[in-house]
């Protein structure tokens, strides 16, 4: 899964329509876009990166990369990679998604992460 599938399962099975997105800066004007396209009032906080300078220069060329795609799955909506069937047991909750080494995880604000995959 990636970004937009995290973000399209937040919409569509889990009812999460308003999030505060935390990721690394490089990541997230492209996931608060992604989500806002899918109809989320979305906003993010930067996480800091601990990262190496390899690693750096490695996220950001991918992450241009990724935006190109970014471009096509905001216009043409494309169904999620995994597909649930609607969840509200979770809607009076606070959602926020972090991506950080292992992929993208919503969280809730009880600070337990909730399965995505």
């Amino acid at each position: 899964m990636d970004t937009y599938d995290t973000c399209a399962r937040a919409v569509q099975v889990f009812g999460v329509r308003r999030a505060l997105l935390v990721t690394q800066s490089y990541h997230l004007p492209r996931a608060v876009a992604l989500c806002r396209s899918l109809g989320m009032d979305a906003d993010g906080v930067a996480a800091p990166c601990d990262c190496n300078v390899f690693s750096l220069v490695k996220n950001r060329a991918r992450e241009w990369l990724a935006t190109v795609d970014a471009v096509r799955e905001a216009i043409w909506h494309r169904d999620p990679a995994v597909t649930s069937p609607p969840d509200d047991t979770l809607a009076p909750h606070r959602f926020w998604v972090h991506e950080r080494g292992g992929g993208p995880k919503l969280y809730t604000n009880r600070t337990r992460e909730v399965a995505v995959r």
